[in-house]
């Protein structure tokens, strides 16, 4: 019995011994496991630390993107709005220039408008000196075509006197006696052979037109009065 009981107490001191073992080995897995997943934890909480840097990079990131963007765009619109003022600069200039120009040419207009208007006093009057030339100068011809009217009808008159003197000669009632030569004379003096009467072939009459620049012949005077009339413009 006591043997069986040293058997007994040697195998419970065994099996105490060996389940000592076997929790110290338990023990020493659960540490292991408890280490290495503490160290999990650790490495999840950096990586999770990591993450959220990496995601904050990442936001930080796409907001200065965004942000860039946004200026890249507000740069180009101020681009596009500095080229529209040097635009409006240069029309401007050039409008400045047309304007400059324009007051030049209006100046020169303005300058031929007053020799323009000295040009007319000056024709306004020589017309009005020329005018009065041509009137006095009208007054003359009427004053000369009433002296010339006075001629014709004086010359007229006178053609009619002249004609008929010549178709009645004036008759003389005597005739003044001749002394006739001493007889002595006339015995000696043979006289001359009587001359042939010459016949000479009367010209017809012709009248000239008083005017310088027509000087037409006429064969009458009534004739050469119409023409007169008409070639002088004289009115009865």
């Amino acid at each position: 019995l006591e043997k069986v009981r040293a058997d007994h107490a040697v195998k419970e001191s065994h099996s105490m011994a060996y389940d000592e073992m076997q929790k110290k080995g338990f023990q020493e897995r659960q540490d292991s496991l408890t280490a290495k997943l503490v160290e999990r934890e650790e490495a999840l909480a950096i990586a999770e630390r990591h993450l959220a840097s990496l995601q904050e990079a990442v936001r930080l990131h796409n907001a200065e993107k965004k942000d860039k963007g946004e200026v890249d765009a507000l740069k180009d619109q101020v681009k596009k709005m500095t080229d529209e003022v040097k635009s409006k600069q240069e029309h401007i200039v050039v409008g400045a220039q047309q304007v400059a120009t324009l007051r030049t040419e209006v100046q020169k207009l303005q300058d031929t408008v007053l020799v323009l208007e000295e040009q007319a006093k000056i024709f306004q009057l020589d017309f009005e000196a020329e005018r009065k030339a041509r009137e006095s100068v009208i007054t003359e011809k009427e004053r000369i075509l009433e002296d010339l009217r006075h001629l014709m009808k004086r010359n007229t008159d006178l053609l009619k006197e002249v004609n008929d003197l010549r178709n009645n000669p004036p008759q003389e009632n005597a005739t003044p006696s001749e002394p006739g030569p001493s007889p002595r004379r006339q015995e000696r003096t043979p006289s001359p052979p009587a001359p042939r009467p010459i016949q000479l072939r009367s010209r017809p009459r012709q009248f000239i037109c008083p005017n310088s620049n027509c000087n037409l012949p006429f064969n009458s005077l009534e004739e050469v009065h119409q023409h007169v009339v008409a070639c002088w413009d004289l009115q009865d």
